[in-house]
């Protein structure tokens, strides 16, 4: 009797000690879930602390859904969860009723010669795929507004790789010696909205700073409505504790170089065979990456655009590294041996220090066309005054310093009257400014002819010019 009485008093024991160790597991178990609650409660309220400070636009205005922006030869894919972004030249055809019934009528005809047999018919469509893909009936036909007896076909030819979803191309901020890849998903947070003349991208890092970066796209002519450059702004905003350093740079894997005869060019004249640098721009203003389908002009002088620390042109494995600034070799080829045919360039800007709250922009323009064809970027880039158009002072005071010095007496005349058009351009000046002075540097043997020649020819131009 007393060993069952022992035993349930046992019992009650052991279920007592099971409940409250279960009490207990609650409590704590509640305890954690409540302090995750507090702590993501902050994080919200300093997400909603940060949001507030984005003066730019209104972030309230921006979401997450791809965006898909055309306008004239332009457009804009941009994927806001990475911040990825690529631009598509778009080439449109002309193609007349007529041509399109002949093109239709001659698939039939090969189609009707297919014979019955399973073999010869799969033949036979793969004939008729290569010849829809040749004439290229796999677009899809839209009618033109202004002809119902018009169809245009309509392609879009990327100039940047898209390559898992446009990442490999893209905007890097170092601070205080730390670089963020802005379109990574961690730690930055990206959103896109859609605008009237383009599109922009909010990035924010947390805590460090805030990049905006607008897409405007706008026709390099106003006598003609359709879109063809697109003005790039990047504007940086410190919402760190204190002073920091920051410095902005955009990597653009390219592509139509790689199915050309070169990768780059200088100014359409001279081809880049080689990796390398480029720290000024007061000559070699504009690059051009391009092939028979497209063309893309990256222009970096004049205007409103921002000083640029340098360009540089390589392949992409060299370019994308952990170093800010890309460790570049004497005459190395844009192929190595990890990476073949995949060139890109970087832009790096000059770093700039700013306190809390303080921002900076930096700005730069794309221009497009289809075809082979250079970019009409230049006629809106060009200069609007005769001290703009120059942009080589250092030169112009060496020339001038030269004529000074010049011990020959004998004068040399040139015809204002015999000018064209074309030596009155930018361009042409700048030329021949770089004409004179690798004359003047190239040693004892100089042609003094030549260069009184070239000097009379540069002085009827500014005459001309100043009238």
């Amino acid at each position: 009797m007393k060993k069952n009485k022992i035993e349930k008093l046992m019992i009650i024991l052991i279920c007592f000690f099971a409940v409250s160790c279960s009490s207990v597991k609650k409590q704590n178990a509640y305890g954690i879930i409540g302090q995750m609650e507090e702590s993501e409660k902050k994080l919200n309220e300093q997400d909603g602390q940060n949001k507030t400070n984005i003066e730019w636009g209104g972030w309230d205005k921006t979401s997450n859904r791809p965006i898909d922006y055309k306008n004239g030869l332009i457009n804009i894919k941009i994927n806001p969860k990475q911040g990825a972004f690529c631009f598509y030249v778009i080439e449109e055809e002309t193609v007349t009723d007529e041509e399109i019934n002949k093109i239709i009528q001659s698939i039939k005809k090969e189609n009707s010669k297919a014979s019955k047999k399973l073999q010869q018919k799969l033949k036979e469509k793969k004939k008729l795929r290569r010849q829809l893909k040749r004439k290229q009936i796999v677009n899809i036909f839209k009618k033109d507004a202004s002809s119902d007896k018009n169809d245009k076909i309509i392609r879009y030819i990327p100039v940047m790789s898209t390559v898992d979803e446009y990442v490999l191309s893209g905007f890097h901020l170092n601070v205080d010696g730390k670089s963020y890849k802005l379109n990574d998903a961690f730690p930055v947070r990206c959103v896109a909205r859609e605008m009237d003349d383009g599109c922009e991208i909010f990035y924010l890092i947390p805590n460090v700073a805030v990049v905006s970066v607008k897409f405007e796209c706008f026709s390099s002519d106003n006598r003609v409505q359709k879109a063809d450059m697109v003005r790039i702004s990047s504007k940086v905003k410190n919402i760190k504790e204190g002073k920091g350093e920051f410095a902005l740079k955009l990597i653009l894997d390219t592509v139509l170089g790689e199915t050309d005869g070169h990768h780059f060019y200088v100014k359409n004249k001279t081809a880049i065979e080689n990796e390398t640098i480029h720290r000024r721009f007061s000559h070699d203003s504009w690059f051009l990456s391009k092939n028979e389908n497209a063309s893309m002009q990256i222009l970096l002088h004049g205007k409103d655009i921002s000083p640029i620390n340098f360009v540089a042109f390589a392949n992409y494995s060299t370019l994308n590294t952990s170093d800010w600034e890309p460790i570049m070799y004497d005459q190395k080829t844009f192929n190595t041996i990890d990476s073949y045919n995949n060139t890109a360039l970087s832009i790096n800007w000059i770093p700039k220090t700013m306190e809390n709250g303080n921002s900076f922009e930096e700005v730069f323009y794309l221009a497009f066309a289809d075809k082979d064809v250079t970019p009409n970027g230049m006629a809106y880039i060009g200069p609007s005054s005769v001290e703009d158009m120059m942009q080589v002072d250092d030169d112009l005071e060496y020339v001038q310093k030269m004529e000074a010095d010049d011990d020959i007496d004998s004068q040399v005349d040139y015809d204002i009257k015999s000018l064209s058009k074309v030596q009155l351009t930018a361009e042409y000046i700048r030329d021949l400014l770089n004409e004179i002075v690798n004359l003047e540097n190239s040693g004892t043997s100089v042609n003094r002819t030549e260069l009184l020649q070239l000097n009379a020819e540069l002085d009827a131009i500014l005459s001309v010019l100043r009238q």
